[in-house]
């Protein structure tokens, strides 16, 4: 059994890409690990500007991070279905990009607009739409993967936590940035809980490799906490450990002629 269709948000879209282009896990490993702050956490000049900049960070590293990461270009070189959320920065319009939405936006487009955490970076482009990181409305965007009609749904959340640990507590940074992490922390896992509480009660059997996320799933992956290549290993190893637990599971719905492509994770 493999995957039938990825969703992922944030740093866990460009993940699911990777296995979505045909990576295997050792592949993704790799170039994950090759990987340094640096590449995706670039300070901008125009941060000196203080509460006239646009962002702290510089677009470009993490754009050519996601090229060196993620092998194909466009959302039909893909060897799975793949759907990244993003937000319209005008209205707060949820979209769709790839399988099941606008799938024929630059694939590095879509997976940097997915990433693109305000405060942090500046704003995607989707044609004219400016767009922002998908956790803005979907950091586990469980109720998008039901749309898509399967038979069972596998959730990775390596998103904030409203019982985050001292240390995550406690950033370090400028008190305008910690104030925004707190406040961006609460509003994400706070929607994390609530989707969650919606899927136990839905119709689709769900499970994670992830404690936190108890008994829900999601065909992807989900928003990373931090920028290291560690948290990204990290990201990349629970999601295989969840493809391999799912393929383990006798829970999958099969008729005679074995399961159907939509009963695959």
């Amino acid at each position: 059994m493999v995957p039938a269709h990825y969703v992922g948000t944030s740093m866990g879209a460009v993940i699911a890409a990777c296995f979505a282009s045909g990576l295997s896990y050792r592949d993704v490993l790799k170039r994950i690990t090759s990987i340094t702050r640096r590449d995706v956490a670039a300070f901008s000049p125009r941060a000196v500007l203080g509460l006239f900049a646009s962002s702290l960070l510089r677009a470009e590293p993490l754009r050519e991070t996601i090229e060196r990461l993620v092998p194909a270009r466009q959302f039909d070189e893909l060897k799975c279905p793949l759907t990244v959320t993003a937000v319209d920065a005008s209205n707060g319009e949820l979209l769709a990009l790839g399988a099941g939405g606008r799938s024929h936006v630059p694939l590095v487009d879509a997976l940097y607009a997915s990433c693109a955490l305000p405060v942090y970076y500046p704003p995607g482009q989707i044609g004219d739409r400016v767009c922002l990181d998908g956790g803005m409305r979907a950091v586990l965007p469980l109720e998008l993967a039901a749309g898509f009609d399967p038979e069972v749904l596998f959730a990775v959340d390596a998103g904030p936590s409203l019982y985050a640990d001292t240390a995550e507590n406690q950033a370090t940074g400028p008190a305008l940035v910690r104030v925004h992490d707190r406040a961006v922390r609460i509003l994400m896992a706070s929607q994390a809980e609530e989707a969650i509480a919606r899927c136990r009660s839905g119709p689709v059997p769900t499970t994670s490799s992830m404690a936190k996320v108890a008994p829900c799933l999601l065909i992807g992956l989900t928003k990373s906490r931090g920028t290291g290549p560690l948290r990204h290993r990290a990201m990349a190893s629970s999601a295989w450990d969840a493809i391999r637990i799912l393929t383990a599971r006798s829970c999958i719905r099969t008729n005679d002629r074995g399961p159907r492509d939509r009963s695959r994770l």
